[in-house]
Formats: structure tokens, sequence, C-alpha cells
């Protein structure tokens, strides 16, 4: 799931947070995020965040380009 626009960091809790790459803001690798971060799977072992600059969007052909 990494590629150049996401990156995969996994905490010392051995949660891993899929984080996009150079987003506007900065994340925080927590539940808490301002981005409000989702649990794919619901086993609490991934949260993925949404970006700032709405790439996610693109990239499920939700928006054009």
């Amino acid at each position: 799931m990494t590629s150049d626009a996401w990156k995969v960091v996994q905490t010392p809790d051995r949660m891993k947070h899929v984080i996009p790459a150079a987003d506007l803001r900065v994340h925080v690798y927590s539940s808490e995020c301002w981005c409000r971060p989702f649990d794919p799977f619901a086993d609490q072992t991934t949260l993925v965040h949404q970006s700032m600059d709405k790439r996610e969007e693109f990239e499920l052909g939700r928006r054009a380009p």
C-alpha cells in the first residue's frame, strides 16, 4: 500500500498508520489526528489518514484531475 503518495508508519504499539506523504499539514500517529483517520479492517491494527489535499478523491475516481 506504500507509494510515492502514501507511506506506512508502524508505531511502537504495533499500530500501522497509512499517511499521505508530503501532505499540506503534519499528521499525528493517533486516532485523534485532525484528519479523522479510519480503521478499514475494523481490527484495530491499521489507521488510514485522510489527506488535506484530497488526493484520495482523485485516486478513487470521485474527482477529476
